[in-house]
């Protein structure tokens, strides 16, 4: 394996673990904004 396929394959794994981080760090911020908004509801009356 030249060093060109090397650096080529390392970068392209780099590129698509990010963009499956994203996915997963998106999943999981729309699952914590579901939780906030089931724990927040009735509260605004309150304080």
């Amino acid at each position: 394996m030249g060093f060109y396929e090397h650096i080529t394959r390392k970068l392209s794994s780099a590129v698509s673990d990010k963009a499956e981080l994203n996915r997963l760090v998106l999943r999981w911020k729309r699952s914590f904004e579901e939780v906030e908004k089931a724990l927040n509801r009735g509260r605004k009356g309150r304080g």
